[in-house]
C-alpha cells in the first residue's frame, strides 16, 4: 500500500491532481489521485529532497521537480550541494536533447 506524501500538480490526462506516493520499500512515484484515470504515472528518484517548482515541462506536459542533494556538515547541519542537484520530469532534465533550448529549464535554474 502506498502513502500519499505531497501535491505536485495537475494530471495531463484527466485534469485531476498528481501526488507523490511512497511505498513501504521507500520507492517514490508520481500518480494521479483519480483511480479511474488512464494516466500511469512515473517513478522519481529515491534519494534527495524534492521541491515542486510550479513549472510544466513542454515536452511531457508534467510538473518539473527539483531534486536537491545536501552535504552533511558538523553539528548536525546541512548545506545544499549545487553540483549534485538537478531537475526531473519523467526523466532527468539533463538527459533531454532539447535542454539547451528549453525556456522552462532556464527559468528553473534561475530560481534554484
Amino acid at each position: 500500500m502506498a502513502t500519499v506524501k505531497q501535491y505536485v500538480g495537475v494530471c495531463p490526462t484527466c485534469g485531476d491532481e498528481l501526488y507523490i506516493f511512497k511505498t513501504r520499500s521507500r520507492k517514490r512515484f508520481i500518480k494521479c489521485i483519480n483511480d479511474h484515470c488512464e494516466y500511469n504515472g512515473y517513478g522519481i528518484p529515491k534519494s534527495g529532497s524534492l521541491e515542486v517548482t510550479g513549472l510544466i515541462c513542454p515536452k511531457y506536459n508534467v510538473p518539473v521537480l527539483a531534486v536537491l542533494k545536501y552535504l552533511k556538515l558538523p553539528r548536525g547541519r546541512f548545506k545544499r550541494d549545487p553540483k549534485k542537484s538537478y531537475f526531473f520530469t519523467k526523466r532527468p532534465c539533463f538527459t533531454c536533447f532539447e535542454q539547451d533550448k528549453c525556456e522552462v529549464l532556464k527559468e528553473a535554474k534561475l530560481d534554484y
